[in-house]
């Protein structure tokens, strides 16, 4: 959450990801942790830093799709996309990006910059249908990949993965890139090699499987494959996705900092710290859990 300089330069716009907006969907969603969080830069106190290991495999998961559409005009079978052009033009997160108006409490509008990078988004072949089952002009579609187990946690997160790729659908549209016709979160699912341990992974079978729908990836030793399963985005994004920017503005730009979601546990971790720096006094030990 930032301001950056507007594309026709002159005044600045304030700047927010699309994951930060895809958040207020969340029933645990706190305004008060998200206006805090604003202010440090996401950087709070104590954070660990993320391991390097899931950004490499999310980065295998976009260069395998890359490969199938390169080599077989299509993407691997989980997705349900069926014959591809292509990949559309590649963009980073500086330059995937809408701004939308929003209006603050006093009427007041705003511009606010929505940035972000879906992971997969191709030029689809052939005949295809908007989510109104109208005739779409240069379909396209947008996928949101994820490097986790499909389980019941999982499962908590959907709405917010859903609101995510809607951003990225909306933006892209917004973009003039094409209709969005085929949307989905895939979940790519490390598995354990069947190799023996006791032999030694040099025996390991090392053929390359890129063609098959269990995807392997191998090194010199070893190897990993990934199940790949993905679930379908059906919503409406181009009505949902504007409305939740202009509820994230209103929470993150709030004139004085919102109440907090009751029973967050990371507002009650933040009043314990702010009581101690205070007090020089610790509170229970219940205060903390």
């Amino acid at each position: 959450m930032r301001k950056v300089k507007a594309p026709a330069g002159g005044d600045y716009e304030l700047s927010l990801s699309v994951r930060a907006v895809a958040q207020v969907v969340m029933a645990d969603y706190c305004p008060r942790c998200g206006y805090l969080l604003k202010f440090l830069h996401d950087a709070y106190p104590y954070k660990m830093p993320f391991p390097g290991v899931f950004s490499v495999l999310d980065s295998v998961s976009k260069d395998v799709c890359c490969d199938f559409v390169y080599r077989l005009s299509r993407l691997p079978a989980a997705y349900r996309a069926g014959p591809v052009r292509g990949i559309a033009a590649a963009y980073t997160w500086q330059t995937f990006g809408w701004t939308y108006l929003v209006v603050d409490l006093k009427g007041t509008k705003h511009r606010v910059r929505v940035q972000g990078a879906p992971d997969v988004l191709v030029r689809l072949a052939g005949k295809r249908t908007d989510h109104a089952g109208r005739p779409a002009t240069n379909p396209i579609a947008i996928y949101d990949n994820k490097t986790a187990t499909l389980t019941a946690g999982q499962d908590a997160l959907f709405p917010f993965y859903v609101a995510q790729v809607g951003g990225y659908s909306d933006i892209a549209e917004r973009m003039g890139l094409g209709t969005c016709c085929k949307r989905g979160i895939v979940y790519w699912q490390p598995k354990a090699t069947e190799c023996d341990v006791d032999v030694g992974y040099e025996e390991c079978e090392r053929e390359q499987k890129y063609y098959k729908d269990a995807v392997k990836i191998q090194e010199t030793k070893g190897a990993c494959w990934f199940e790949v399963e993905m679930k379908d985005v059906t919503d409406d994004f181009r009505t949902n996705f504007p409305n939740l920017v202009q509820i994230a503005f209103q929470n993150l730009w709030a004139t004085k900092v919102p109440a907090g979601r009751a029973g967050c546990k990371n507002c009650d971790a933040i009043d314990a710290l702010v009581h101690l720096a205070t007090t020089k006094e610790p509170l229970e030990i219940s205060h903390y859990i």
